[in-house]
């Protein structure tokens, strides 16, 4: 790879053989004000610049240059052209590819088609759609013919569940592969050294197959988009980025070997499809209009059931055996699918690991779905055509009859003669969770003053509510645990959204009060179950999408969104004798979340160690923070030997410099502004006052001029004077 700092560049240097490799460049309009598509050829030696200043002069029709030069990265963003490459050398057509430079498949999780027979067929299943909140755009659609169908976009969310899904399941044979991710999913690349061009099509068809990609992408001149451009084609742009580096070449007999390329048997799946099913969907020649130029392909239908999925699961049988929970989903993976589903035959063969079966979620003439035993030995259902994707028997049942989770593991428990109870570790905890209602109830208000005064304002005891009602539904195994309690996350934004707040800024100071107080919390990263941090990943994404479709404040906001926090919940009435004295504390302190509710703050009013457990990061008290905090300190000390007072007013408006060392060793001077002044006296007042001074407020003027202050006027000051 390259050394040039230009991701473009790098890229395409992977496919090429030599620094004077041309590569044939393509424009395509991506809205409707987008102008018309382009031409451009370079040699990649040409491209090693700044992306900034990639340009040529398009190619015409007619074969002749235009008159002025286009700068690629500027039309991208100005005029909204997606910006592509040919893969294969030789040309732009597929006549004059004489070359090939890699394997390549287009995955898209982005949308859905369904044709219908009527415009009132197409509204229903519109508004069906939008009710599921899956989807972030759905759209009633006519083909030139007049024929109707429904274009249902997915929200960010659940494009992201798709993609993180299909890299985890497929990592194996992405190993090796070039991976480009594009706002609908990734392109993805086997470069090769030596491929025949008749061969190359059956090996793409493969590939299609294998990983239900885009079946139009498969010539030999495709182009694909390169990285570093942004693509336009929705709402919000999405800068393509690589995510997966690799220099490996494959001959072709290492990738038929090592991706276990079997073209026999794409002759025997294509035989045996009558209906084309990609994605779930069943073919049907419908065509649809695809953009404004006019252009138009055949789109497929697809029917998937949800709800009415032809899937029936057996009868409970009389409990024969008591187990908790944990056990309860332990047994409840070991066994067979068959041992819950009557309808369809999901049993497997002795001596086999899996079974072929028609998918029960679509309309599956030809058997696309599988039953087999995971490398964890649970047994799995998978559907290689529709979007149920992977699930074990739990989610089956709950994608049939939308149950929770626990209700669902009870009820198939119940199918194998197995009752769920509640272990004396599960029966403590809900204990604690109704001592905790009783606590916000009865004895808070009446018996801790202090700690009910930081309580009540602004509806605080809902979030208590709120966590301690979150907490006990939770509850899973002991193994899920830290100190004894069941461990659980809640993110800033469903409180929010849960409690109908409008201000996240005032969500996030609440329960940083409440974890101030001890009313909850927070578990150390290392200390997290495996589990909960994958599926916290996942939420913190999902957060980050949600903060930059709020304009370019959300954009920068989401750049600083941290790891989602993990929580247990005291028992409240064992702690509220220390919880009371330390609100009794932050009271005679002269706490306020305004000034002290940060790593900064609290460090300097409460010390390091409280600070670390309500904000558990690395971040430190700034050089510059506490350097100003030394020479106001030193100001207040002399002027208070010279004259027993010193006002707060002056020292906000003298010039004052102080010295900070550089990385470097070298010591820099800096002028202090007068807001950076302030913050000293609102975050560390307490060291400033070192527990032998005091604050006095002065109004009356004769006393004013006593302490220096001659202006006449009504403004209250703040004089430090020595504690009496």
């Amino acid at each position: 790879m390259s050394s040039v700092n230009n991701t473009a560049y790098k890229f395409l240097s992977l496919f090429a053989n030599s620094e004077d490799e041309e590569f044939h460049l393509r424009t395509f309009p991506e809205q409707e004000d987008g102008g018309y598509a382009k031409k451009f050829v370079h040699t990649l030696d040409e491209l090693k610049k700044d992306i900034s200043k990639w340009s040529s002069h398009a190619i015409k029709r007619d074969g002749t240059p235009e008159k002025y030069p286009t700068y690629y990265k500027s039309y991208n963003n100005s005029k909204k052209q997606g910006f592509y490459f040919v893969v294969n050398f030789g040309g732009s057509t597929d006549g004059e590819i004489t070359r090939i430079r890699a394997f390549y498949i287009d995955v898209d999780f982005a949308k859905e088609k369904y044709p219908v027979n009527s415009e009132e067929e197409a509204k229903k299943l519109a508004a069906e759609l939008k009710e599921t909140g899956r989807y972030k755009k759905v759209q009633v659609n006519t083909t030139k013919s007049g024929n109707y169908y429904v274009t249902a976009r997915f929200t960010k969310k659940e494009i992201l569940l798709a993609k993180n899904e299909f890299l985890e399941k497929h990592s194996e044979e992405f190993k090796d592969a070039l991976i480009v991710e594009t706002y609908s999913g990734f392109h993805i690349y086997w470069l090769v050294s030596d491929c025949s061009i008749a061969l190359f099509e059956k090996i793409e068809e493969y590939l299609i197959l294998k990983f239900n990609s885009d079946p139009q992408v498969k010539n030999l001149s495709r182009v694909l988009r390169v990285p570093e451009f942004v693509h336009q084609k929705y709402e919000d742009p999405f800068q393509i980025r690589v995510i997966q580096w690799t220099e490996r070449r494959f001959t072709v007999d290492e990738f038929t070997s090592e991706l276990k390329v079997n073209l026999q048997w794409v002759k025997e799946e294509k035989a045996k499809q009558k209906l084309s099913q990609t994605k779930g969907y069943g073919k049907k020649l419908v065509k649809e209009v695809i953009d404004h130029t006019g252009l138009e392909r055949t789109i497929t239908e697809v029917e998937f059931k949800g709800r009415s999925a032809e899937i029936e699961f057996v009868y409970p049988k009389p409990p024969e055996e008591k187990v908790t929970f944990a056990e309860a989903i332990q047994e409840i993976k070991r066994r067979p699918i068959s041992d819950f589903v009557s309808k369809p035959d999901m049993s497997i063969m002795p001596g086999q690991k899996k079974a072929k079966i028609c998918c029960p979620f679509h309309d599956d003439s030809s058997p696309s779905a599988e039953v087999f035993v995971g490398d964890k030995g649970t047994y799995l259902f998978h559907c290689h055509a529709c979007q149920i994707n992977t699930k074990d028997v739990i989610n089956l049942f709950i994608v049939k009859h939308h149950y929770g989770y626990r209700k669902a593991v009870e009820k198939l428990a119940a199918m194998i003669g197995l009752k769920v109870v509640k272990t004396e570790w599960e029966q403590n905890l809900r204990d604690d969770y109704d001592d905790n209602r009783y606590f916000l109830e009865q004895d808070l208000e009446v018996m801790f003053p202090n700690l009910y005064s930081y309580i009540a304002p602004y509806g605080r005891i809902s979030y208590l509510r709120y966590l301690n009602d979150k907490g006990s539904v939770n509850i899973l195994s002991k193994e899920f645990s830290y100190e004894d309690k069941n461990v659980y996350f809640a993110a800033i934004s469903y409180i929010k959204k849960e409690l109908n707040k409008s201000g996240t800024r005032t969500v996030h100071n609440t329960v940083c009060l409440l974890l101030l107080l001890g009313f909850f919390k927070r578990v150390p990263e290392e200390d997290v179950p495996a589990r909960f941090k994958k599926n916290a990943e996942i939420k913190k994404l999902d957060i980050q999408l949600e903060l930059k479709e709020q304009g370019m404040l959300g954009k920068r906001r989401a750049q600083y969104v941290r790891n989602i926090n993990f929580y247990i919940i005291q028992n409240w009435a064992d702690m509220a004798f220390e919880m009371e004295q330390l609100a009794k504390e932050l009271k005679e302190k002269g706490f306020t979340v305004k000034h002290h509710l940060n790593k900064t703050g609290l460090a300097k009013l409460m010390g390091e160690e409280v600070a670390n457990r309500v904000f558990p990061d690395d971040r430190q008290v700034r050089q510059e923070f506490n350097k100003l905090e030394e020479k106001i300190k030193e100001i207040v000390d002399v002027e208070i030997s010279k004259v027993n007072y010193c006002r707060i007013d002056d020292i906000l408006t003298r010039q004052i410099r102080y010295q900070i060392e550089q990385s470097n060793g070298k010591k820099k001077l800096v002028k202090a502004t007068k807001k950076e002044k302030e913050d000293i006296f609102n975050r560390a007042l307490p060291q400033i006052l070192e527990g032998k001074y005091e604050v006095i407020k002065v109004r009356n003027k004769n006393q004013k001029k006593e302490y220096g202050y001659i202006k006449d006027d009504n403004k209250e000051i703040k004089v430090v004077v020595p504690k009496k």
